[in-house]
């Protein structure tokens, strides 16, 4: 028996394509990402005389991972994203040598005493780029 190709495939009913609203993911944890860490930044400098060692720092990004976004940002006075023009003029020219400057907010997640790690919240997704480990508060210095 020979199949007939002639025949047309018409679908049953009326199909209407489905656009998905944005998907929140405040609620999901943190993956932090090193690809864009800037190493050679002015900040490298200082690095070299802080006495902080590396698995005080990867503890604290550890416990980080443990906390949803929502969680994070509710703790405003430590954890916060600051716009752009309020950063210091060397984090900003910091910035545009590494093309992060088309950001309109970088986050500042406070470590200990004045120490910060920065970064970028990829896209509000569960990423967040870290940029700089800013171990004496200079990227963006409060306005105390």
């Amino acid at each position: 028996m020979e199949k007939n190709t002639a025949t047309s495939y018409s679908p049953s009913g009326s199909k209407v394509p489905v656009i998905r609203a944005r998907v929140d993911k405040s609620n999901d944890t943190i993956i932090f990402s090193f690809e864009r860490f800037d190493s050679l930044s002015r900040w490298s400098e200082s690095k070299r005389e802080i006495k902080t060692s590396f698995w005080d720092i990867a503890d604290k990004l550890k416990s980080f991972e443990e906390k949803t976004w929502a969680a994070l940002a509710a703790n405003e006075k430590e954890h916060h994203s600051v716009d752009f023009y309020k950063l210091e003029k060397p984090a900003k020219e910091a910035a545009t040598a590494i093309g992060i400057d088309e950001y309109d907010k970088i986050w500042s997640l406070r470590l200990n005493g004045k120490q910060r790690i920065w970064g970028i919240r990829y896209q509000e997704t569960r990423y967040f780029m870290v940029i700089w480990w800013d171990p004496e508060h200079q990227v963006c210095k409060s306005k105390k």
